[in-house]
């Protein structure tokens, strides 16, 4: 729903939380023409 808004998405965890999976699964919500910035 977010996504679809092009609202921004923050996420954040502890070390094998699942933060990579998350945004694995999200990336098929994303519009190809959408900017992503990643940090690690």
């Amino acid at each position: 729903m977010a996504l679809s808004s092009g609202l921004s998405i923050f996420v954040c965890g502890e070390t094998a939380s699942g933060k990579t999976s998350t945004l694995n699964a999200m990336v098929v919500f994303i519009k190809p023409t959408a900017k992503i910035i990643s940090i690690e």
